[in-house]
């Protein structure tokens, strides 16, 4: 297995303007992200994490800095071009599932995968091989009404991971779920990255997912306080 470098952040900053005083969140930061590798972007709430995960997949424009992806200035691309950017190699998994009420949970993912132009036969092979590595295959049929809000985020999982993408994206993809099905999806997180080559980038207060992380990365008030390799 040969790690390699698939996004580079170089002088990274943005502040957000409010009615009292600009505030700085993301100070100057540059680090880089690897395939086959889960990190974990750590901090207290309004440290920043978020703003960089934001920042790194194309969703939030710096103020100043360079997202360089598989070789593109991210944020030298026009708009249509990093929306193209985000649906070949990202996958995103949110506190808030965004799933369709409408749909059943294969629904969700064949309706997306439908968009990438994967044909039905195998979007509906894949749903259903994603939906049983989240445990949820015999709840295929259920829509998000029926769910549990932990059943309804690994319903999101399985369709981030459907996508297969080069780049995962979790802000908090555990918060939800219980001790066990958390350490499930952490480890299944982990196993993607080692199988398939993604890069895993999580935001994350879980301890939990520690565990399971090839490198933590610390942040507070903007800036990074910490990185480090973990030892397995």
């Amino acid at each position: 297995m040969t790690k390699s470098a698939v996004i580079k952040v170089t002088g990274l900053s943005k502040h957000y303007q409010t009615l009292a005083k600009p505030i700085v969140a993301i100070d100057n930061i540059t680090f880089t992200l690897y395939s086959h590798q889960m990190t974990l972007f750590k901090g207290p709430s309004g440290s920043g994490k978020s703003s960089v995960l934001s920042a790194i997949s194309g969703l939030l424009k710096p103020d100043a800095g360079e997202v360089n992806g598989f070789g593109q200035d991210i944020w030298a691309l026009n708009r249509p071009m990093r929306t193209r950017f985000r649906r070949k190699h990202c996958g995103f998994v949110f506190q808030k599932v965004g799933l369709f009420p409408a749909l059943t949970a294969i629904e969700q993912i064949i309706t997306m995968l439908a968009l990438m132009n994967v044909p039905d036969k195998i979007a509906r092979e894949r749903a259903l091989e994603c939906l049983d590595l989240v445990g949820l295959s015999d709840r295929f049929d259920s829509k998000p009404g029926e769910l549990s809000g932990g059943q309804n985020q690994r319903v999101a999982i399985a369709r981030m991971l459907a996508k297969r993408p080069d780049l995962i994206f979790c802000d908090e993809p555990t918060s939800a779920l219980d001790g066990k099905t958390g350490s499930n999806i952490a480890g299944l997180l982990r196993k993607v990255a080692k199988e398939t080559g993604a890069m895993v980038f999580c935001v994350t207060h879980d301890d939990r997912l520690s565990a399971f992380a090839d490198r933590i990365v610390e942040i507070e008030d903007g800036k990074i306080i910490s990185d480090n390799m973990v030892e397995k």
